[in-house]
């Protein structure tokens, strides 16, 4: 059996509890559901009424109808918990917290590692919005400065 396949990425469990009851009112089935993902299904249904129709009417109409529904296929849709990000962001949002060099690096200078990027190339995703792509002209001295008012996250 083939099926549709699609997977929604999801910040949190209270998005991925609202994705999967938007899914359920279209008629799709929770097959299997732990903490970080869910898989639903919605099979392919057969409607009878448009078989009668097609048989009364004549018997192409039923042939075509039951072709089509042969070549449906189920519809499978997986949620997952991707997170906010991977990256720490400053409280105005315009730094990322480099773990590795121990600093804070502006969005201007670079793209935080692991940051997915929308398929046109011209946006990049933050875990719960949308931004424009760096500019590929240099940063400005002040955007190359490290902010004097953060500080380092705590090591755990």
């Amino acid at each position: 059996m083939s099926a549709n396949t699609s997977t929604v990425q999801v910040p949190d469990a209270t998005a991925m509890r609202a994705a999967i009851d938007s899914y359920i009112v279209l008629g799709f089935q929770v097959a299997t559901q732990d903490a970080t993902s869910a898989t639903m299904r919605k099979p392919k249904q057969f409607n009878a009424l448009w078989a009668v129709i097609g048989f009364v009417l004549c018997l192409l109409p039923l042939l075509i109808y039951l072709i089509v529904y042969a070549s449906e296929k189920d519809q499978v849709v997986r949620v997952v918990i991707v997170g906010r990000s991977a990256f720490q962001l400053s409280a105005d949002g315009a730094w990322w917290w480099a773990a590795d060099r121990q600093t804070w690096v502006a969005f201007a200078n670079a793209l935080p590692p692991g940051a997915q990027i929308s398929p046109d190339r011209r946006h990049w995703w933050d875990g719960s919005a949308w931004n424009p792509m760096p500019s590929s002209d240099p940063p400005s001295a002040a955007q190359s400065a490290t902010p004097q008012a953060y500080f380092p996250p705590p090591r755990l």
